[in-house]
């Protein structure tokens, strides 16, 4: 299989950094193979979290004390139930996402803030899937400092229609049974009740070809089209299954969604005792942006920085010519 560098030099991308791509990604990164599918999990009816916030998150640097990182690897499925003790959960679900992942989209998280004219460090950035912590210091390092991040079922706080006060949503979430479907369906409904708000989903590739991520795309397309009534199992029905399950030049346009694709494959840190490398190429999976054009400035920018930035590295380290014998 290719890698991100691979894929990104076939299409004749530059290296310099992350690249936003706005459709057609079956052309930039190689569609991976689905895991095996779970049995559905059943989905809770979400009130709209926008109407159930009992009060608004201060904003102020997120406490040290939601960082509980582990001593090591788990090794079984007894130690792992411990940890994380939700149904759900499989073994195979527990890695935390690299600093340079965060690092690819810090240019949105900014631009995020500049919208709601705050400071990148007030922005409420909410991560609602807990491994340990590491998103956490990751943030902080570049800047973020306000991230609701603690250990908590996310899917019962939506059944109890609680969930914590953000600007964005920022995950990486599990990737077995409807993990990412549930993530979906919550989203619509967040965008339904409360308007656009950015979100960026750190996906296997392959989740753009998926019915449920065109789904939600059909879902959000409509949505910005006054559609406010639509529901995620409208996009699932019949014929128009087919038409919304085939790849579309313009469905991601219309539902003012991009991706973020890394100049090399993301190295996911395991919690637990699996496979270092994971077998797939990890990538962003955003939307609720005001303006997909910004966006794009705002990555080729940090890109372009990137580039000189290496070019000047490695220009150092080469080294100096040798001076003629006199």
């Amino acid at each position: 299989a290719q890698s991100g560098r691979d894929a990104l030099n076939r299409a004749g991308l530059p290296l310099g950094g992350a690249q936003l791509v706005l459709a057609q990604l079956d052309r930039v990164l190689q569609p991976r193979p689905h895991r095996t599918r779970q049995p559905p999990v059943p989905q809770p009816t979400a009130r709209p979290y926008h109407e159930t916030m009992p009060q608004p998150a201060s904003r102020g640097p997120s406490p040290a004390a939601t960082v509980t990182v582990g001593t090591g690897p788990v090794t079984t499925d007894e130690e792992a139930r411990r940890e994380w003790p939700w149904e759900d959960a499989e073994f195979g679900d527990h890695y935390e996402t690299p600093k340079a992942a965060y690092r690819d989209v810090r240019p949105l998280l900014r631009l995020a803030a500049k919208g709601l004219g705050v400071q990148p460090e007030t922005v409420r950035i909410f991560d609602p899937y807990y491994c340990r912590g590491h998103v956490v210091t990751c943030l902080h390092q570049l800047g973020f400092a306000t991230v609701q991040h603690t250990k908590r079922d996310f899917y019962a706080d939506i059944a109890a229609g609680w969930v914590a006060p953000h600007d964005v949503l920022l995950t990486n979430p599990p990737y077995s049974g409807e993990h990412k479907e549930r993530l979906f369906r919550f989203l619509l409904d967040a965008q339904r009740s409360g308007g656009p708000a950015p979100f960026m989903l750190l996906l296997p590739a392959w989740s753009a070809n998926k019915l449920a991520w065109r789904q939600l795309l059909w879902c959000l397309a409509k949505l910005r089209s006054g559609e406010r009534s639509v529901r995620f199992e409208d996009a699932a029905r019949g014929e128009r299954a087919e038409r919304v399950g085939a790849f579309s030049d313009r469905l991601e346009e219309a539902a003012g969604c991009f991706f973020v694709v890394p100049a090399g494959r993301y190295h996911f840190v395991p919690a637990v005792a699996a496979r270092e490398e994971a077998p797939f190429d990890g990538i962003w999976f955003c939307g609720g942006f005001a303006s997909v054009e910004k966006c794009r400035k705002a990555v080729d920018k940090a890109a372009a920085k990137a580039a000189a930035k290496a070019v000047v590295k490695h220009d150092a380290q080469q080294p100096l010519p040798s001076s003629p014998a006199s």
